[in-house]
């Protein structure tokens, strides 16, 4: 039975090997659109209900990444998205001192 939930991951093993440049995942998680659901909520709906217009237009970005990933790379869409979600992270950290700096220098 764990074998079927997220606590699978847990008890049974994940194999990993390269597919085509990219790292594949094998495991048996039998609800994992379930957690894909949980997380793209989680990572992107933040942003795009943000009131600052460049945090909701990177929510869209981030979201419309993900699926162009899992539709193009559908085997090794974790590696792949993984890759590109640490690219977002670098831009909304950029987003971010950008702001901080606006806000501690003042116009002269």
């Amino acid at each position: 039975m764990a074998r079927h939930t997220i606590g699978g991951i847990i008890n049974q093993p994940i194999s990993v090997e390269i597919i085509n440049n990219h790292i594949y995942y094998e495991h048996d998680i039998h609800i994992y659109p379930l957690v894909i659901l949980a997380y793209l909520l989680a990572t992107c709906i933040p942003f795009i209900i943000s009131g600052f217009r460049n945090l909701h237009l990177t929510g869209f970005t981030v979201m419309f990444v993900f699926f162009v990933a899992y539709f193009i790379y559908t085997k090794t869409v974790v590696s792949v998205w993984c890759f590109f979600a640490a690219i977002a992270s670098a831009l909304i950290f950029l987003y971010f001192i950008k702001r901080v700096r606006k806000l501690l220098i003042p116009i002269s």
